[in-house]
């Protein structure tokens, strides 16, 4: 169905880790991998040259944001997305699922889609499956994320098994309209990832019946949702990700949207998980929050601007590919973020970032040379 390639090159004995690439029509991914988030076609406070410098390989952007700002118009007129912002390697877009979630008091759902009101200028917009698919294609997306029906933080069955549903009838139709789509666009092997848990859903059975029901579509790969249990504790994500993850057809790729934390990376990556996107470290890095490695199974998160940093002339990362993370000093950065200067902010995204991938990394090579194992499970945030 695609012109997708996923390799596996390498498993774990003990888990479900496993070492593997997609090569896509723009480049290659190395998994497990890290996809950062473009809200609105760029990296807060970094350019496409930090991202490759980074070794960044796919970025996801948001396709709501730019659908609304600045329009699809502009960016079909500069050709595709990649035109636009100038980044020229794989892109994931999401269908913005999320935000018919998070602007609730904004819209209304009905089975054709969703009629919402955006919240900075007022103006009306209908999304539905179709016209999902339509705006990813303007974008030139490499991987298209379906919409979803979107719960309540705390559905009942009843509502989960509605918006299973209804998410189901949204995915025929998406399909349906990508076979229309203009072939050029199906040619170079954009073709869509399945967003196929809708969100909240903490229900074993119905994630179970959905995840058998949609693998007649024969999709490339698979993006699930975070899962917000009533719990929230670590055993219960890990054993709802290994529901999901232990039906999957074992030869696609599979993507965690909205994690996360280190450790939760790496203990994910043990259930399954190829890739990954998430606010925290770009967003952590604009509140004065940067993560640090300490040693190989250690790593620390500190508020950059506390007294600690004060008089501390070492290097922010001595170790880094970075220059600027080799040349500045933990305490020249206290200063720029306690001063709000804008270089304290990308500064500290380049850290947070570069840690990301670092550690992106010391996965695949210890997938590889077999240490993942003995490691993960003592992989885990200190603090001072």
């Amino acid at each position: 169905m695609s012109s997708w390639i996923f390799t596996i090159k390498a498993k774990s004995t003990k888990t479900m880790a496993r070492r593997g690439e997609v090569t896509m029509s723009r480049g290659v991914v190395q998994t497990p991998n890290f996809m950062p988030i473009g809200t609105q076609g760029a990296i807060k406070a970094l350019s496409m040259e930090d991202m490759l410098r980074l070794w960044a390989e796919i970025i996801l952007w948001n396709t709501y944001h730019l659908w609304v700002r600045p329009w699809t118009k502009v960016i079909d007129a500069a050709w595709w997305l990649h035109a636009f912002n100038s980044w020229n390697k794989p892109i994931l877009t999401d269908s913005w699922g999320y935000q018919v979630f998070s602007l609730w008091a904004l819209r209304k759902i009905t089975e054709e889609g969703v009629m919402f009101r955006e919240e900075r200028s007022g103006k009306k917009y209908f999304l539905s499956p179709e016209e999902s698919m339509r705006i990813q294609t303007t974008l030139w997306s490499d991987v298209a994320l379906i919409l979803d029906h979107v719960l309540p933080a705390q559905p009942s069955v009843n509502e989960t098994w509605d918006s299973v549903r209804r998410t189901d009838r949204w995915m025929r139709r998406a399909v349906q309209e990508r076979e229309n789509l203009h072939p050029d666009y199906t040619k170079d092997g954009s073709m869509p990832m399945l967003r196929w848990i809708p969100q909240w859903m903490h229900y074993p059975d119905i994630r179970k019946a959905h995840a058998e029901s949609i693998q007649e579509f024969d999709f490339p790969g698979y993006s699930i949702w975070w899962i917000a249990s009533n719990t929230n504790s670590e055993e219960t994500t890990l054993m709802e990700v290994r529901t999901q993850t232990t039906i999957l057809e074992a030869h696609k790729p599979r993507h965690l949207l909205w994690v996360g934390t280190p450790r939760e990376l790496v203990q994910c990556v043990a259930a399954w998980i190829d890739l990954f996107d998430c606010v925290y470290p770009t967003r952590s890095a604009r509140h004065w929050s940067l993560i640090f490695e300490v040693d190989e199974n250690h790593y620390e998160c500190v508020r950059i601007v506390g007294k600690r940093y004060e008089f501390d002339f070492s290097p922010i990362s001595p170790d880094s590919i970075i220059p600027e993370l080799r040349t500045y000093s933990k305490a020249y950065l206290r200063h720029l973020m306690r001063a709000k200067e804008l270089l304290g902010k990308r500064l500290a995204t380049l850290q947070n970032l570069d840690f990301y991938y670092r550690l992106m990394r010391r996965m695949q090579t210890k997938i590889e040379d077999g240490s993942f194992d003995d490691w993960y499970g003592n992989y885990k945030r200190v603090t001072r």
